[in-house]
């Protein structure tokens, strides 16, 4: 893969399938999603909330609808699917963060210098 100097490289598309897009801009409109790869995102989607508020920061991997696991890194969920004997393009491992433009309602931070004030 060779990129001009301000281009951007070119998708791998193994992990494209592996791992599902993850912004529009990644998205490579010849590629066709597999439905379990769709299934899987969808579930991610569906589950999102409760990973935020559980696991916010590591990884989780899904197989269709199927949660396999959550993992510090996503090395370690990759082997464990490996191991189960699933084959790349099989499973769907994420980044268990907000997605872009999504709205996160969480602790309410006190705005600066108010902190012990009374007024």
């Amino acid at each position: 893969m060779s990129s001009r100097p301000g281009s951007e490289p070119e998708l791998d598309r193994s992990v494209f399938v592996a791992e599902g897009p993850r912004s529009p801009d990644e998205r490579d409109s010849s590629a066709v999603v597999p439905p379990l790869i769709q299934q899987a995102h969808e579930a991610f989607r569906r589950d999102l909330h409760q990973l935020l508020e559980e696991h916010e920061g590591q990884w989780v991997a899904y197989q269709g609808a199927e949660r396999i696991g959550v993992a510090a890194t996503k090395t370690e969920l990759h082997q464990e699917c490996l191991c189960k004997g699933l084959k790349r393009g099989e499973f769907l491992v994420r980044s268990i963060e907000p997605e872009p433009g999504e709205l996160v309602v969480g602790l309410e931070i006190p705005e600066a210098g108010s902190a012990g004030q009374e007024g």
